[in-house]
């Protein structure tokens, strides 16, 4: 028998059909072009400190040859005056390039941010239930702070690195070409493990992101969960699960290390190797008379800037492999398909969810007809055959028929897994039926974008999720509701006791996922949400099923309140919780077993 899989945090994060760096750098290439002006503001401040880098070293050769050796005092104060000239304008570019670096860096960023986080709103509902919610953090903090290193200081770096190997380069065989190819003798060696290195360092870093992911992950599972971590003595268990974790991530962190300790010494020996070498012939050709004096220092000091950022390069090309792998995880997020058919009719929502392109404004896509939305649902439901099988080969409905009239109250009972709750899913359009058709006020489900339906159906389940933010926030969901209208519906759902006990009443705070409100507190908010929110249909989702009596009278008044007038689907397991009901529908394994009054039900 195969092992179990155990949770979902300890499966690796990995990153399939990986896009060539090149392809990579392009997509960053477009957000940099947004902020062109800056762009290319350090552009010219990294050719005017380029320019000031090399010019430093070519006026010490002419104060040594012209000043030092002639004995020209004169000249010597004028070179040496122009010289601090020359550091002044380098320090001066240096500081705008910091400044216009780090705004056209973090301008990035904030793009990637709000594009990551706009996909991340756009996706389907099984996206999230394969994902688990550290590892999704993780590509929104981590990565994004990953990118963060090489889009700040380091891009001021490399711009400049860059831009100083070029202009020596040139002074340099502007003053001696002999020499000049000299230096450049060990280039090829550099470059040869520079990306010997560079690659198993971007794999080791690939997989340091995919540990930190899976820790994280964990920890976002386990932290809400201590409860019971605590209440059934898993503490031993949890605690090694994260010492593999965290082990895993320091072994993986350690390797890049050890890339990193090699890869510096080999620097540093082709450089002390090149000076070297240029020393002796350099002094050759000053005895035989090819060069002066003050050539040979300034080719020495040009050397010496030009392996300065050679090794900063370096430096940078191990973060660029880093950042790379962060990049890779964060475009592999941005290109996941957005949620098909969310179309028009979501007003009131933001209109996160972008209309598909084949779906005119107004008219929903796929409804034999293209007729115009209706302003409001009379709630009509029917379901025809209707099979769903989950992507796991679950099957969770087989040939489910039934139907319900308008402005009636319909009960679906039966077993854990009878699939009465993948009724509600499917009303919702969170999954797609496999067989089957389900028509809502007599036209197919599809012919509904998904926005309009998640705003005319109102689905009230057993666990209300809550915000840490203030109790009317959590009412109003962060929307303007006029105070007569939330007053109304505070009453009308029978709230007011809540609000008055709360030391600060409606701005009181509610805690995280309001853990300082009872359950069936939390569940008198979200029956205020939906009088707020006005939908056409009521579907509610064990909303009864873990509180007591006392709380469940007071519920099913708020119930009685939010079904006025609608269309009302009320799933349960027990027939006796759903005796105000017009008709009971008993479900069983995914079809219709019984059907009835609840009175003749519970008779028979």
């Amino acid at each position: 028998m195969a092992a179990a899989p155990g949770p979902t945090y300890l499966i690796a994060d990995t990153v399939a059909d990986r896009a060539p760096d090149l392809a990579i750098v392009r997509r960053l290439a477009g957000y940099l072009r947004r902020r062109r002006g800056v762009a290319a503001a350090c552009v010219g401040l990294v050719l005017l400190s380029s320019a000031a880098v090399t010019a430093g070293p070519w006026l010490l050769g002419r104060a040594i040859d012209h000043g030092v050796v002639a004995g020209d005092r004169h000249l010597l104060v004028e070179l040496a005056l122009l010289m601090l000239a020359v550091q002044g304008v380098s320090t001066a570019a240096a500081v705008g390039e910091g400044i216009l670096f780090a705004i056209l860096g973090q301008g990035v960023l904030h793009d990637l941010r709000q594009d990551l986080f706009a996909r991340v709103q756009s996706l389907p509902t099984p996206f999230f239930d394969r994902n688990p919610v550290g590892r999704l953090v993780t590509r929104l903090t981590n990565d994004i702070a990953a990118l963060g290193e090489l889009f700040a200081p380091s891009v001021v770096s490399v711009a400049v690195d860059v831009g100083v190997i070029v202009a020596v380069s040139v002074a340099l065989f502007f003053l001696d070409s002999w020499l000049a190819a000299t230096a450049f003798l060990l280039f090829p060696v550099l470059v040869l493990v520079t990306v010997y290195f560079g690659h198993r360092i971007r794999t080791v870093f690939r997989d340091v992101k995919g540990r930190l992911a899976r820790i994280n992950a964990g920890l976002g599972e386990l932290i809400p969960g201590m409860r019971v971590v605590q209440l059934f003595g898993r503490e031993q268990g949890e605690g090694d699960r994260f010492t593999e974790l965290n082990g895993a991530y320091r072994d993986a962190q350690l390797r890049g290390v050890r890339y990193n300790a090699i890869l510096h010494p080999l620097v540093q020996v082709c450089a002390g190797g090149t000076v070297a070498a240029l020393l002796v012939l350099g002094g050759w050709r000053v005895h035989a008379g090819v060069i002066t004096v003050g050539t040979l220092v300034a080719i020495l000091t040009y050397t010496q800037h030009l392996f300065q950022p050679v090794r900063g390069l370096i430096e940078k090309y191990n973060l660029f492999q880093t950042a790379m792998a962060s990049a890779e995880r964060i475009f592999l997020l941005l290109d996941e398909p957005p949620e098909a058919g969310w179309g028009e009719g979501a007003e009131g929502l933001g209109g996160d969810r972008p209309a598909p392109t084949d779906t005119a404004a107004g008219v929903a896509e796929g409804d034999h007809g293209a007729a115009a939305l209706p302003a409001r649902l009379r709630g009509e439901i029917r379901f025809r055959d209707v099979h769903l099988t989950y992507d796991g080969g679950v099957t969770a409905l087989s040939g489910l028929d039934f139907a319900v009239a308008p402005g009636e109250v319909v009960a679906l009972v039966g077993p854990t897994g009878a699939g009465k709750s993948t009724v509600a899913s499917l009303l919702l359009r969170l999954f797609e039926p496999t067989a089957g058709t389900i028509e809502v006020d007599g036209r197919p489900l599809t012919a509904y974008p998904k926005g309009f339906l998640r705003r005319r159906i109102g689905l009230i389940g057993q666990e209300v999720f809550l915000f840490d933010a203030t109790l009317r926030e959590n009412l109003c969901l962060f929307r303007p509701v006029a105070e007569a209208r939330l007053q109304e519906a505070i009453r009308q759902v029978g709230l007011q006791e809540v609000v008055a006990r709360l030391p600060d009443g409606l701005e009181a705070r509610v805690g995280e996922r309001g853990g300082r409100l009872s359950l069936g507190e939390r569940q008198l908010i979200a029956f205020v949400r939906f009088l707020l929110y006005d939908p056409d249909i009521l579907v509610l989702d064990e909303a009864t099923a873990s509180i007591d009596r006392t709380t469940e009278r007071t519920i099913q008044r708020a119930l009685e309140v939010a079904a006025q007038g609608r269309t009302t689907l009320i799933i349960a397991h027990r027939l006796e919780t759903v005796r105000h009901a017009d008709r009971v529908v008993v479900l069983a394994a995914g079809r219709k077993v019984k059907e009835g009054e609840p009175a003749q039900l519970l008779g028979g």
